[in-house]
């Protein structure tokens, strides 16, 4: 897959983005974890993607331990338990959009916090109807 031939080719990539790849399946996100040659990414944008799901996410936390930022944009099957299982491998992340992700509630705010060892700096949360106050000042 396109993703295999990504992390062979370019070991050392750091940014990735891969916004509106519709195509994208749980398949090729078996590729981060399997290979372990994208351990060096620190950015990677999958807003638009819209198969990704919980399981994409914790493959992609098994072999990128030095992610820092994910952007997860407009993507509406995006849920609190697929927020769990990112955060359950990605620790470092300082920067988190999860714009137009209608799914969202507090309860995945809550799972950052906890699990982020205080190293978010910035959220994009915009356009979740199920987020509230209570929510936002998890993260604070």
């Amino acid at each position: 897959t396109c993703l295999a031939n990504l992390s062979k080719h370019f070991p050392s990539l750091k940014y990735l983005d891969l916004t509106n790849c519709k195509a994208l399946t749980q398949a090729g996100f078996y590729y981060f974890s399997n290979m372990k040659t994208l351990k060096n990414l620190a950015h990677l944008n999958l807003s638009g993607c819209k198969k990704v799901n919980g399981n994409c996410l914790s493959h992609i936390g098994q072999c990128c331990g030095r992610l820092t930022s994910i952007i997860l944009d407009y993507i509406p099957t995006l849920t609190d338990e697929c927020i769990s299982m990112m955060t359950a491998t990605c620790r470092h992340l300082r920067v988190l959009s999860l714009l137009q992700a209608t799914r969202i509630t507090d309860k995945a705010l809550k799972y950052i916090a906890n699990k982020s060892n205080s190293s978010l700096k910035r959220s994009n949360i915009e356009g979740n109807k199920f987020i509230t106050d209570s929510g936002v000042a998890s993260l604070m």
